[in-house]
């Protein structure tokens, strides 16, 4: 009787073992949504609203989806001078991106904050992203 007690005690610690091993992998299991901008440019002539292309990737686990995302875009000029400083949210985003997926997408900033320059710039785009996972 007290082999099959302790058997069961050992089946039953092991199971429990196993859980606490699966809830914990489940726990470090996350998404990982990165924007990297490909482009950037005037949407029209009258240059009040800066278009920002480029691609959200998911390097984590878990399947997201972007809700709302935040955006910082500086750029230069040839000569190095500041010539686009903005930030933007962006609410309902809502795109889904698969663990491991890159998606294009494009953020329009209306309202920029840019001297008009029309040469040649330098950028970069500092993103954040509020997401759910699944």
């Amino acid at each position: 009787m007290k082999k099959i007690m302790m058997k069961k005690r050992l089946v039953i610690n092991f199971f429990i073992v196993v859980l606490i091993c699966f809830t914990s992998m489940s726990v470090y299991a996350q998404s990982n949504i990165s924007f990297e901008g490909t482009n950037v440019f005037y949407a029209s002539n009258d240059k009040k609203t800066i278009v920002v292309e480029g691609n959200l990737t998911n390097q984590g686990d878990n399947t997201a989806t972007v809700e709302t995302a935040s955006l910082q875009l500086q750029c230069w000029d040839a000569n190095g001078n500041l010539c686009v400083n903005d930030n933007a949210n962006f609410a309902n985003v809502n795109v889904t991106v698969r663990p491991g997926e890159t998606v294009p997408w494009q953020f329009n900033i209306h309202n920029s904050h840019n001297t008009g320059y029309e040469g040649d710039w330098k950028w970069n785009v500092n993103f954040n992203a509020n997401s759910t996972e699944w």
